[in-house]
């Protein structure tokens, strides 16, 4: 399943922000636990990135990425985020997980 498909199903389930500059302004959150088989699965295999890689960024701008990554999975602190950028160069969507774990 391509990225953009992946996107639509996730965020059919997860609720997200739309343009946070940053995750302290993501009040949106959704337990991984309440998701279906196939949310948990596409977001344990998103790639996760650290949030230290945008400490040089103002926001949450895509060039801090190495690669091209429409969606992913960011570890902030102690939590974790999906993230949408919607071929965009910031994250158009995200959303806190709540009790996500990477396999």
């Amino acid at each position: 399943m391509e990225n953009s498909k992946k996107a639509w199903v996730v965020r059919d389930e997860v609720e997200v922000d739309r343009k946070p500059f940053s995750p302290d302004e993501v009040r949106s959150q959704t337990d991984f636990n309440d998701l279906s088989q196939e949310v948990k699965d596409i977001l344990q295999s998103l790639p996760t990135i650290d949030s230290k890689v945008f400490s040089g960024s103002e926001g949450l701008f895509t060039y801090a990425l190495e690669g091209d990554q429409q969606i992913y999975m960011m570890k902030h602190k102690e939590d974790f985020y999906f993230i949408d950028n919607q071929g965009f160069e910031y994250a158009c969507y995200v959303g806190k997980v709540l009790n996500f774990e990477i396999e």
